[in-house]
């Protein structure tokens, strides 16, 4: 639990930083499921903290699906040598997991915030503030963001104080930070399809021999893209578009709004996600994938934090298997906040994969919410499997966390976690046309699709519940990545370049397929 100094340090910080009347702030509380999230948390911190700069791919493999349902049943967790880097096998062996959790956790999560709210010194702060204010001068209301434990409340600066008077529920309160509109680079080279027949990066990263080995389209996966929006209409997106939402920058949901791309960046990401061939040429890794598109950032002004996580908790509550998200915000430190990790630890127990881009400010710089331990940040690598100029990276360093134990702490860790195809990019945009673009954005869904291929080819890994499904997932792409650049993990590759081929053919050994 946060002292009360704490909260009052963070408030004194957001008054000092900001201008005006209002803050506009994120409330974040304590989570009823923060037993189930710190038993997360220290299942995922026992394996990360083994790893070393030296670590390989193939060491991060799941172990073979009958060990994994073994280790499951035991009584006594297992010590069995050999899944030592694994994280299923630690999430497995971990016998703290309500096998229940993932199906009750949307109930928990909301329940428990409603009664934050209705108890907590924060309502009667909105009720004093909207008692005193004239119709023109009030500010918007509260948005919950249950699967965040959170907040988005816009209070004047003099109202934001008096929430120190909490005595235990409010856990940390930040700015509902301003994210960028994403930078969409135009081609780096000419030539962007060697191959009129496909994309390059469907090649490379190994879509294509999936497709044709294993019939790995991604058929009944369903895919997040929280984004600038998309072009439904789009021929190569015609039918792949299964749910639509909008969110405003304080994180409310905006009724009656239809599919529509805001700028061009979220068209060309779906399109590498779930994109068809009526150019003539494939874009799409995971061409069968259903997909569910969030509206949460303006294609010329960017977005906010609140439109993140609200598009988060709304992915999470539809059911999703992963979430894509090519954006984030620049964090000049090596140090993380834990504005997103309560909803990234939610979203691994509810069985959501999310993949987030590393951002596109070079080495030694990271972009949140990639750099959280608990997400799946990628980087971008160009045709001769060289990482590009832009795609950040950096040694990360977590030393406090309120879900993983001090014994595991603190924990060094190399983000990205892997790279693919982000250079030449060529997929959808707006107004039924094609176009390349570079970037780590357009590395990201080229993950998210290869996730969603895993997905649609095992019936056994869509039969996994929560965490365990989202760790099989994890150990599967990363212990299948081809190797580059120096030994073990680094902050430039991670642990290598995206092979969806190596990864099915990793699952039909170990029992997957």
């Amino acid at each position: 639990m946060k002292s009360k100094l704490h909260i009052k340090q963070q408030i004194e910080r957001i008054i000092d930083e900001g201008s005006g009347r209002d803050r506009d702030v994120i409330v974040q509380f304590e989570s009823p499921a923060r037993a189930q999230q710190t038993a997360t948390g220290n299942a995922l911190g026992s394996s990360l903290s083994s790893r070393n700069m030296a670590t390989g791919p193939s060491e991060l493999l799941p172990p073979d699906a009958r060990t994994f349902q073994e280790v499951q049943r035991m009584k006594k967790p297992s010590t069995r040598k050999g899944y030592t880097h694994s994280t299923a096998f630690a999430v497995a062996r971990d016998k703290n997991q309500s096998p229940a959790f993932s199906n009750s956790l949307l109930t928990i999560l909301t329940d428990g915030l409603s009664h934050h709210v209705a108890e907590s010194v924060v309502k009667s702060v909105v009720d004093a503030g909207y008692e005193r204010a004239s119709a023109s001068d009030r500010v918007p209301e509260p948005v919950e963001l249950p699967t965040a434990s959170s907040l988005s409340i816009v209070l004047p600066k003099d109202d934001l104080s008096r929430l120190t008077q909490s005595e235990t529920e409010i856990v940390n309160i930040y700015s509902n930070r301003q994210l960028p509109a994403p930078r969409i680079a135009k081609p780096l080279s000419s030539g962007s399809k060697d191959d009129p027949a496909f994309a390059w990066g469907l090649r490379r990263c190994g879509a294509l021999s999936g497709w044709g080995a294993f019939g790995a389209r991604g058929e009944g996966a369903k895919v997040a893209v929280l984004d600038t929006g998309v072009d439904a209409s789009h021929p190569d997106l015609q039918g792949a578009v299964a749910e639509w939402r909008e969110f405003d920058r304080r994180g409310k949901m905006v009724p009656g709004s239809d599919p529509r791309d805001s700028g061009e960046h979220g068209t060309h990401v779906a399109g590498t996600i779930a994109g068809g061939d009526v150019s003539g040429c494939h874009i799409g890794v995971a061409p069968k994938a259903d997909l569910y598109v969030g509206l949460v950032l303006d294609g010329e002004h960017g977005g906010t934090d609140a439109q993140v996580l609200a598009g988060m908790d709304w992915a999470i509550r539809r059911g999703v298997d992963v979430i894509n998200m090519s954006l984030g915000g620049l964090l000049l430190g090596p140090v993380v906040t834990d504005v997103y990790q309560a909803q990234l630890i939610n979203a691994l127990n509810a069985g959501v994969l999310v993949v987030a881009a590393i951002g596109n400010d070079g080495a030694q710089m990271t972009g949140s919410p990639g750099n959280d331990i608990f997400a799946l940040a990628v980087g971008a690598t160009d045709k001769t499997d060289s990482v590009a100029g832009f795609s950040g990276g950096r040694t990360q360093v977590l030393e406090q966390s309120r879900y993983i134990d001090g014994k595991h702490l603190p924990i060094v860790y190399s983000k990205p976690d892997i790279t693919a195809p982000g250079v030449d990019v060529y997929s959808s945009a707006p107004d039924g046309s094609w176009r390349t673009y570079s970037g780590t954005s357009m590395a990201t869904p080229h993950v998210s699709g290869a996730a969603a291929c895993l997905i649609g080819a095992s019936e056994v890994i869509r039969n996994l519940q929560g965490r365990d499904r989202v760790s099989v997932l994890r150990d599967l792409l990363l212990g299948s990545a081809e190797h580059f650049g120096e030994s073990g993990p680094d902050h430039r590759y991670g642990v290598g370049r995206l092979d969806l081929l190596s990864a099915l053919d990793h699952a039909k050994r170990l029992g997957y397929i």
